[in-house]
């Protein structure tokens, strides 16, 4: 076998024996979205903590959420925004983001008349970092 494919079989079955190699210390988290979320968002806020949000179905109602990873673990969840017209699909997902401390933004999808792809995205702000939200609108009305 001449040197260069030693070398090569040498370097592929240090690969592989690398690859198996599995860091045990890892700690595993469990999501603070309960039954019935999907559409998962991951954003951070000014102190470097994860921000996850995701929207949550009951029974005609979907409702937007996120929570806070802290040492202590995830903060209850906190509702941004609810509604019965929203436009939900696979590609298209809600999210909260946290701008500065106080300031947070976030935007979903909600219906409009006009078809069955017809909608705008609504916003929603809030200045008490995420606490207490308030409807800013629609950046645009054309369906």
């Amino acid at each position: 076998m001449h040197r260069a494919a030693k070398i090569t079989w040498v370097c592929w079955i240090g690969l592989i024996v690398l690859s198996g190699c599995v860091d045990d210390s890892a700690t595993r988290l469990n999501s603070p979205a309960g039954a019935n979320t999907s559409s998962p968002n991951a954003s951070v806020n000014h102190k470097g903590q994860p921000v996850l949000s995701w929207q949550r179905e009951e029974q005609d109602t979907t409702i937007l959420e996120y929570s806070v990873l802290s040492q202590q673990g995830w903060s209850e969840p906190i509702e941004v925004a609810r509604g019965t017209d929203w436009f939900v699909n696979w590609a298209d997902i809600p999210a909260v983001q946290p701008v500065t401390d106080s300031f947070w933004a976030a935007h979903y999808l909600q219906r409009t008349p006009g078809g069955t792809y017809a909608y705008d995205v609504r916003l929603r702000l809030s200045n008490d970092g995420g606490r207490n939200w308030r409807d800013a609108g629609s950046p645009h009305q054309d369906g």
